[in-house]
């Protein structure tokens, strides 16, 4: 049941850039796109990975959405011209659970892309993922909405 679970979990992380197959064997894989090209992962590796980062305890996200909801402060300029939208943000826990090389990867405006990208670069240590036994660095793509919900005048 755990491993389903944490199937479930990772194939969340991946969906953003990530598509599935079945290979030859009817093994399931996960293709994941990467700046040199298609990174292709079996389920098997995946399970071997003792746990994914978490937040706070939380390998779910809703802890570090509701952290980033908690932090954001909404750009009073986009307020006033009613700027909103979905944001992806790309970013590495590393393995000393530190937030690094973080990216807008779908950006909405730049007033927003900054606001969340400070508060994603503004996180606590996180846990990082074991694989063996052994911390790894490990990708997240995490999407932010940006909702006005009265303009300011």
């Amino acid at each position: 049941m755990n491993r389903f679970f944490l199937i479930i979990a990772l194939l969340f992380i991946f969906s953003c850039k990530s598509s599935k197959t079945n290979n030859k064997d009817g093994q399931l894989t996960i293709i994941e796109q990467t700046a040199s090209g298609p990174s292709v992962i079996s389920i098997d590796e995946i399970i071997k990975i003792g746990s994914v980062p978490k937040f706070r305890g939380d390998s779910t996200g809703v802890k570090f959405m509701n952290y980033m909801y908690s932090k954001v402060r909404y750009p009073v300029e986009a307020l006033e011209n009613n700027i909103q939208g979905h944001i992806w943000i790309e970013f590495v826990i590393d393995i000393n659970g530190s937030v690094t090389d973080a990216k807008v990867i779908r950006n909405v405006h730049k007033l927003l892309d900054a606001e969340a990208l400070r508060v994603v670069k503004s996180s606590p240590k996180w846990t990082p993922g074991y694989v063996q036994d052994e911390p790894v660095k490990t990708k997240y793509t995490f999407p932010f909405t940006f909702r006005n919900l009265g303009v300011i005048k």
